[in-house]
């Protein structure tokens, strides 16, 4: 009884057991135990005095040390899973107070131009989607096994504002204030990454940096979905009043012309496969409000104003829009990490843009960085927030800041560094695990 007042049952105090109480691995014990979590007067503690049996059942079946291996994985999925719902649900709370409070809801609707509601262009999004299905939407091919979808005949576009115009995230860069210097910086840094994502994954060079796109570095593409419900997620972040708008965009002359690229292709990016993402090239459109693209394209814009109904109907999907359960994330800013300092204004502009990936960065004893995926740090020790973690990353980069100085790995911080497998989705990243630590500009 003394191991079930016990807050966290560690291996080492399950082996002592053991080692003591053998008998303990006889069926008597299943019985025993499923009476006395009978006798627990809260479910936590019948759920641990049931974990426990359970435990044991499978030490007598599997063996003890396959049985620990087991229970390791699964208490380290378990506080993965709490960890990422709760930084979901912070991240929806912060934008219901921003968004959808009783205070934002006020607006004068006499000033403002008659548009038609989310509600109404989402229905005419889905007519359209409707005429193509039972093609699969990237959230149902992230099993290994799937299918590859053809490509639909429509892609559609969210927008959670009243843009005048829709450029690439390169345009937009281009037209900032970010000196020549920073812009030759962000260059020969794509040029680093997509040669590295290149070679790991075998992508064309399209491929790399539509995915490079995705997660939010200067492109000259532009993001698409083919699922009507993403397009709204990203296009439904406003306030009651507020102006957004939905696009259609035809597929044939794109695929024609080889301006369309699928990131739904493989299952190292999960975020895309989510997302039923696509990078669509526009290097011979600057605006895709434009009158030119949207007579070449056939593009039907579709602006709508944001109601009290689309307000309670609608709001972005936070888990389709986490990057911190995706492996290619993490990556991406390993690759950034490992090209040493850049110009500050280009390392502030990608800190802001680039989503942050699976992560905490340590410095190892061997003085290399890692990048540990948070499935593999103790619950321990806390995880840094979005913000934190861009800030640190920025300082990094930034050649306005000293080198860091290199921090020993404590073993204590890994829950079970042996168990990681080179074909995880989320894994122990480093350059030499991942084939990266020679020189990716050469």
């Amino acid at each position: 009884m003394e191991l079930l007042s016990t807050p966290a049952i560690t291996e080492e105090h399950l082996r002592s057991l053991l080692n003591e109480q053998p008998a303990l691995l006889e069926p008597e014990t299943q019985t025993l135990l499923a009476a006395t979590a009978e006798m627990q007067t809260s479910a936590a503690a019948r759920e641990q005095v049931l974990r426990l049996g359970t435990l044991f059942d499978l030490m007598s079946r599997l063996g003890v040390d396959a049985a620990i291996v087991q229970e390791t994985v699964r208490v380290r999925d378990r506080t993965a899973n709490e960890r990422r719902i709760a930084r979901l649900r912070a991240k929806r709370e912060e934008f219901r107070t921003s968004k959808r409070s009783a205070f934002t809801q006020l607006f004068d609707d006499t000033q403002q131009r008659k548009l038609p509601s989310l509600a109404d262009r989402f229905a005419v999004l889905k007519q359209r989607a409707g005429s193509e299905r039972p093609l699969p939407y990237g959230r149902d091919l992230l099993a290994a096994s799937s299918p590859t979808s053809q490509t639909p005949a429509f892609l559609y576009r969210g927008e959670s504002g009243a843009y005048p115009k829709t450029q690439t995230s390169m345009a937009r860069a281009l037209n900032s204030t970010l000196p020549p210097v920073a812009i030759a910086d962000l260059q020969r840094l794509s040029d680093r990454i997509v040669r590295a994502l290149r070679r790991k994954f075998n992508l064309s060079a399209d491929h790399a940096l539509g995915f490079l796109q995705h997660y939010g570095f200067p492109t000259e593409f532009l993001d698409a979905t083919s699922d009507p419900l993403v397009a709204v997620s990203f296009a439904c972040s406003l306030r009651v009043g507020e102006e957004g708008a939905l696009c259609i965009i035809p597929t044939r002359q794109l695929v024609e012309r080889g301006e369309l690229m699928d990131l739904r292709i493989g299952n190292f990016a999960k975020r895309p496969r989510l997302q039923s993402a696509f990078a669509i090239r526009c290097e011979k459109y600057p605006d895709m409000k434009g009158v030119e693209a949207i007579s070449a394209l056939k593009l039907d814009w579709l602006p709508f104003r944001l109601t009290h109904e689309d307000a309670a109907r609608f709001e972005p999907d936070f888990a389709l829009l986490d990057a911190r359960a995706d492996e290619l994330a993490g990556l991406i800013w390993l690759l950034i990490d490992s090209a040493g300092k850049f110009n500050n204004e280009a390392a502030k502009y990608l800190s802001e843009r680039i989503d942050p990936g699976p992560v905490v960065t340590l410095r190892g004893s061997d003085g290399k960085d890692m990048l540990i995926a948070e499935d593999f740090v103790s619950s321990s020790v806390p995880l840094v927030d979005d913000e934190w973690f861009r800030k640190s990353h920025y300082e990094n980069w930034s050649d306005q800041f000293a080198a860091s100085i290199p921090v020993p790995l404590s073993p204590e911080l890994l829950t079970n560094p042996t168990e990681i497998k080179p074909g995880a989705i989320l894994r122990l990243l480093s350059p030499r695990a991942l084939g990266l630590d020679d020189d990716t500009d050469s």
